[in-house]
């Protein structure tokens, strides 16, 4: 067949998943991986391969819990709560917040959040929501940021109302 039309994959999971150690989650290009259930997640977890990581639903957490995008990732009514958020880390990736009950936070356990880094760009997209990063040991937000040199065009950005982001330095 000279003219083919390839279909776009999509796997949606609706039940919560568990994941006790260290992972990475290959989502290859046209495919989106939607979950709706949740996640108990612990240590590095990696979203990479191209394609769309959709939190739709549910509380993805779990101990020493990093969130590591360095795919194209969308936030729905889902809560989010990790020891790092690192956007663009190690590949290019565009982390958006659309919707109004989406919750993201970092408690700064392990180390900085980041968007963009090592040599790769990434977008935190807030556009409705609430992302709250609390700093209890020292934790920074670093944007662009390759240890000692600033790299743009990342970017956190907030588009219309209301995207809320709150910065919280522990006792």
């Amino acid at each position: 067949m000279t003219n083919s039309t390839r279909l776009a994959s999509v796997l949606y999971l609706a039940s919560a998943l568990v994941i006790g150690v260290s992972s990475t989650w290959q989502v290859n290009n046209a495919a989106t991986l939607s979950l709706e259930g949740g996640a108990s997640l612990a240590g590095n977890t990696v979203l990479t391969g191209g394609g769309i990581v959709d939190l739709k639903a549910g509380t993805f957490a779990g101990p020493n819990f990093a969130f590591w995008a360095q795919t194209p990732v969308t936030q729905e009514a889902a809560t989010l709560s990790t020891a790092r958020i690192m956007v663009g880390y190690g590949g290019n990736s565009t982390y958006t917040i659309n919707s109004p009950s989406a919750q993201a936070s970092s408690s700064g356990g392990g180390g900085d959040s980041f968007i963009g880094r090592a040599g790769s760009t990434g977008t935190w997209d807030l556009k409705q929501g609430m992302v709250t990063l609390t700093a209890g040991s020292g934790d920074n937000l670093r944007v662009g940021f390759d240890s000692t040199t600033w790299r743009f065009p990342s970017r956190l950005r907030s588009i219309g109302a209301p995207g809320w982001v709150t910065f919280l330095r522990g006792a």
